[in-house]
């Protein structure tokens, strides 16, 4: 990482020259951008969600509703509701 910009990566002792690298890490993100000397603001957190059974008036275009003061959603998914946070 030179001025914040790829220029190489080093996969299993191999450098590999590169003009754009993808942090594809998942809940790891951060912790290999720090190794890299790149800020990843990024944060895993524990969640959890129920599945509902089948409702009716349940369907694809039901809108994703958020509650940010109770850090949850609800969303549909095959016709059934997920509150999750």
């Amino acid at each position: 990482v030179e001025r914040r910009r790829a220029g190489e990566t080093e996969p299993e002792r191999q450098r590999i020259a590169c003009e754009v690298v993808v942090n594809c890490a998942g809940m790891w993100a951060r912790e290999e951008g720090r190794r890299a000397g790149v800020s990843v603001p990024l944060q895993a957190a524990e969640h959890f969600y129920v599945v509902t059974e089948p409702m009716e008036g349940v369907s694809a275009d039901t809108p994703v509703m958020r509650d940010p003061d109770g850090w949850t959603y609800y969303r549909e998914w095959s016709g059934r509701l997920i509150p999750g946070g």
